[in-house]
């Protein structure tokens, strides 16, 4: 079976990330075949994330996101509405 995981606010794809999205991306490749679509704008370090590498049992996808400066502002709400 085909899955796809929709995150909005997924963490940095890195090995020692225990990310909802992504432990349970891991848990469900492990039997069907899954991608992750989610920003490429990391929200936790206010700044673009590098492309993840390719070491994944499962496919990302990354949608581009104008990004904000800071958590309070009008930035944010126009990045989140594109």
């Amino acid at each position: 079976m085909d899955i796809v995981i929709l995150a909005n606010f997924c963490g940095d794809f890195t090995a020692t990330n225990n990310d909802k999205y992504i432990y349970l991306a891991k848990k469900l490749a492990l039997n069907h075949t899954v991608e992750v679509v989610t920003s490429d704008f990391l929200h936790a370090a206010k700044a673009k994330r590098r492309p993840p590498s390719d070491d994944w049992s499962f496919k990302i996808t990354l949608l581009p996101e104008p990004g904000y400066p800071k958590s309070v502002c009008l930035k944010r709400l126009y990045s989140h509405f594109i």
